[in-house]
């Protein structure tokens, strides 16, 4: 769909009349839909993104509209790797959140723990929008919106005193300057619908936003860095 949450698309899904008791999405090249195999973790082998380290948390924003009593999008991580001794998979994270219905976009975040020591290969991420039967009586429901996915991974104090970050005046009036030691690759500024209001791509280790044409509130700026790095932080407009 183009109803995207930044850029210009984002993932569409929903629940289509009664017999189909959710929907799945898994992330990859093969994704293996069938839940319910004997084989433990059987149903995971065919999907997931590579990955090398284990992050904290999944970040994202999200619309669920049209929803049915009691549903919820229902997001399930599952860091794993491959053990061909065994022919097996290994879960090394997991992570599990619950997220009502909402009408605009809202962010949503869940964190991974870890389930087991070692190095993983892949990630994949499991999006339900349902876990009732029959719910909807010949006609859709359950429509959800996803976009802009993310991956947070915990940081030491020394890293964070190489990629210390400065956004001042805060409060603020009419402009905004932002400092990064590892440089700025892309701001976002968004009200707390979660709508984004202002998107620009720069690359330097200064940036200075002018944000007078903005009505006073609470403003959310994210800065994403050279390394990919993305901080939150909020802003408070004054008159």
């Amino acid at each position: 769909t183009t109803d995207s949450y930044s850029g210009e698309y984002a993932m569409y899904l929903k629940s289509w009349y009664q017999g189909n008791n959710t929907v799945y999405f898994y992330n990859g090249d093969s994704p293996v839909r069938r839940f319910g195999s004997t084989e433990k973790n059987k149903h995971l082998e065919g999907a997931g993104t590579p990955i090398d380290e284990l992050p904290s948390e999944l970040k994202g924003y999200y619309k669920f509209q049209n929803v049915k009593p009691n549903d919820s999008m229902i997001v399930t991580v599952y860091v794993k790797r491959y053990i061909e001794e065994y022919d097996s998979i290994h879960i090394v994270g997991y992570g599990r959140g619950k997220f009502p219905e909402t009408e605009l976009y809202e962010e949503f975040t869940v964190p991974i723990v870890e389930h087991s020591e070692g190095t993983p290969d892949s990630i994949i991420i499991q999006i339900e929008t349902s876990t009732n039967v029959n719910f909807c009586q010949s006609v859709e429901c359950n429509y959800l919106t996803i976009d802009d996915f993310s991956l947070e991974y915990a940081v030491n104090t020394e890293e964070l005193i190489l990629n210390r970050i400065e956004v001042f005046p805060n409060p603020f009036s009419d402009k905004v300057r932002i400092r990064s030691e590892r440089g700025i690759e892309k701001i976002v500024v968004s009200d707390l619908s979660g709508r984004m209001i202002l998107s620009e791509t720069t690359f330097d280790i200064t940036k200075e936003l002018d944000l007078s044409g903005f009505d006073s509130g609470v403003l959310i700026l994210t800065i994403i860095d050279e390394e990919g790095i993305k901080n939150n932080y909020k802003l408070i407009k004054m008159n």
